[in-house]
């Protein structure tokens, strides 16, 4: 059995005990606000959404409305990120035809993308060619025979202008 060691003890326990319990009220608020929000938010999905009574009316919803609810954004957030070209005809056949635009548009950035890559590696595989076959063996050989520090650091500076040349190569290439 527990005895306090002054009589202020029991005081002092239930004086630290009141901010427990206004937090505990507090967040008992918080909980029963949260819940009565998704209450609403659960009456209201349930008020507003019907099934459809049989199969063909559901069959028989508006294309463009659901072209405009699911994929306009979807739509839209392509044509802005490719510059895609957008037609203002809502008509069926205009919105097939801006489909068939943008399909062609995305194929020619595709190859173009494509392109640049291929000559992209073959600015590496040259650049790496270039640094095997040339600045390495001409390195070895100079650095191998004993020779003054001044023609050893006049090779590693022609070593960095030729890097440097060839970094510029490829930065043009980049643009």
């Amino acid at each position: 059995m527990y005895h306090p060691h002054n009589q202020y003890q029991s005081l002092l326990r239930t004086e630290n005990i009141e901010p427990l319990v206004r937090t505990i009220e507090q967040l008992n608020t918080e909980v029963e606000n949260n819940e009565a929000g998704l209450v609403e938010l659960c009456r209201m999905l349930d008020n507003d959404f019907h099934f459809p009574t049989n199969v063909t009316t559901m069959n028989k919803t508006n294309s463009k409305e659901d072209l405009d609810d699911g994929d306009g954004a979807l739509f839209y957030l392509i044509e802005q990120k490719y510059n895609l070209p957008r037609s203002v005809d809502d008509s069926r056949e205009g919105r097939l035809q801006n489909l068939r635009n943008q399909v062609n548009h995305l194929i020619k950035l595709r190859e173009t993308k494509i392109k640049k890559n291929k000559e992209l590696l073959q600015l590496v595989h040259d650049y790496e060619d270039e640094v095997m076959l040339h600045v390495l063996p001409e390195l070895r050989k100079k650095l191998d025979c004993p020779e003054d520090k001044d023609v050893i650091l006049k090779l590693i500076d022609q070593k960095f202008q030729r890097e440097a040349d060839l970094f510029r190569k490829f930065i043009d290439k980049m643009k």
